[in-house]
């Protein structure tokens, strides 16, 4: 099977389904590291991704899956929801030409 993602498993120190929190990637053309609550609890860079590297334009992408491949929940865990309150995305601003 062809590698054509980046993924990982990480044990917080909260049950994220109790309160809303602060989730956050930070993209460079080197690296992306990941954050909850404003605590790094990941990163990798571009050589340690090797061919699965993304040089286009990050996407975002906002929603829950339930594959039948992994553990289906209970009976006693729904009905359950998913919600978003916001999203917010933006830019490192771009050094200014230095006028001459």
């Amino acid at each position: 099977m062809e590698d054509n993602g980046y993924g990982g498993i990480y044990t917080l120190d909260w049950g994220v389904t109790e309160d809303f929190h602060v989730y956050a990637a930070e993209w460079n053309s080197d690296s992306i590291v990941f954050y909850a609550d404003g605590v790094e609890v990941e990163s990798i860079t571009k050589e340690e991704a090797g061919d699965v590297w993304n040089e286009d334009h990050l996407h975002l992408w906002m929603g829950h899956e339930i594959f039948t491949w992994e553990e289906l929940p209970t009976a006693d865990e729904l009905p359950a929801f998913f919600e978003i309150d916001y999203v917010r995305v933006w830019q490192h601003a771009l050094p200014l030409p230095l006028s001459t």
